[in-house]
């Protein structure tokens, strides 16, 4: 997956809903900033969100979605429910 791909990636699953926060890439860049010498190439992609009015009709179409693409790589959907309300949703490989 290229940077390319997470934007048109951002872009569809932003079409569901507003985005609280959003975030995707191979690192979380501050990691990046505080560990320069390793080598970021081979990290995996991922996209991260929260959308600011959460749909359970969606969230369950986008797992649905994606637990079911077939393809070189198998992707997954973690989710995790904020005491605060809303929940953080993360595309990412699935590990072999």
């Amino acid at each position: 997956m290229s940077d390319n791909d997470l934007s048109l990636l951002g872009k569809v699953i932003s079409s569901f809903g507003q985005f609280e926060w959003r975030r995707g890439g191979s690192v979380d860049p501050n990691w990046q900033k505080r560990h320069p010498e390793r080598n970021y190439n081979s990290y995996p992609y991922f996209f991260s969100w929260r959308y600011k009015n959460p749909n359970p009709l969606i969230d369950q179409a986008i797992i649905d979605a994606v637990e079911s693409f077939r393809g070189n790589v198998k992707w997954h959907v973690l989710h995790k429910h904020r005491d605060l309300g809303g929940t953080n949703w993360c595309i990412e490989p699935r590990k072999a």
